[in-house]
């Protein structure tokens, strides 16, 4: 997903000139079409399909795992993931500038 997400974010014409600059040759519109639609699509289903099928894991001699080791799990994987947002907004909201003064530059 963090492929998709920064071919989308980044635009395509520069993910493609970073492509030609480290190969020699522009990704083909196979690629392309795969990046921007096949895989989000594919990820997007897997991870609702999760949710919609979602059973609860079991030990081998089958045991339901308690709630509080499901909530420990759910934390860790969130304290890695809200960070991400947090400091996109912390950087548009402290940038001087509008966005589309600021989308050239990368940094």
């Amino acid at each position: 997903m963090l492929l998709t997400n920064s071919f989308n974010n980044a635009g395509a014409e520069r993910i493609h000139d970073a492509l030609e600059d480290m190969t020699g040759q522009r990704p083909g519109v196979f690629y392309t079409v795969c990046w921007r639609y096949v895989t989000p699509l594919i990820c997007t289903v897997c991870f609702i399909g999760f949710f919609l099928d979602f059973q609860p894991l079991k030990t081998s001699d089958g045991s339901v795992y308690p709630n509080w080791a499901y909530n420990l799990g759910w934390a860790i994987a969130i304290s890695c993931v809200v960070p991400i947002p947090i400091s996109a907004v912390s950087k548009f909201y402290f940038t001087e500038g509008s966005f589309r003064q600021n989308d050239h530059d990368p940094r």
